[in-house]
């Protein structure tokens, strides 16, 4: 269980980005239900506020809508409720732009943890998916120009 650097949705794999949302909906149900996601990758995200996750989960239909996946309504309804009940449970009472919102220009998200160090341990994952014949190479392509470009600094 992760979240990908938020920079990598618009080049992860179809794999990768069909598996991001059921991860998203995974993680706020856990959320919900036990107050964490209880996974070491991923429980971080109550570190953070809220709108940070919604946000992503935003990025990440809107992705899978540009690709011309479909996005299930009822799914997108789950993870509002569950949402909403993590808002209950934290006494969240802050307003939070809901999940179908537009994501506010350059807004950043998850600073400190979706840094480069993230998405180069990000990078690795994937090439590895690669490496063991889980992505087809044009899709490994993408990434790779993707955070070589981001990141020539350290590879």
């Amino acid at each position: 269980m992760r979240l990908w650097h938020v920079d990598l949705i618009p080049y992860l794999p179809c794999k990768q980005l069909v598996s991001q949302w059921r991860e998203c909906c995974c993680i706020a149900k856990d959320w919900a239900d036990y107050g964490s996601p209880n996974h070491v990758l991923v429980n971080v995200v109550t570190r953070y506020p809220l709108n940070h996750y919604i946000w992503y989960c935003h990025r990440v239909i809107e992705e899978m809508t540009n690709r011309g996946y479909d996005v299930r309504e009822i799914s997108i309804e789950r993870l509002n409720h569950n949402i909403e009940t993590i808002r209950d449970k934290v006494r969240l009472f802050n307003l939070y732009p809901d999940v179908t919102n537009p994501i506010p220009e350059n807004a950043l998200i998850y600073t400190h943890w979706h840094n480069d160090r993230y998405l180069l341990q990000n990078y690795f994952n994937l090439e590895e998916k690669y490496d063991r014949g889980d992505m087809q190479q044009w899709e490994w392509e993408i990434v790779e120009e993707f955070v070589s470009s981001r990141l020539e600094h350290l590879l």
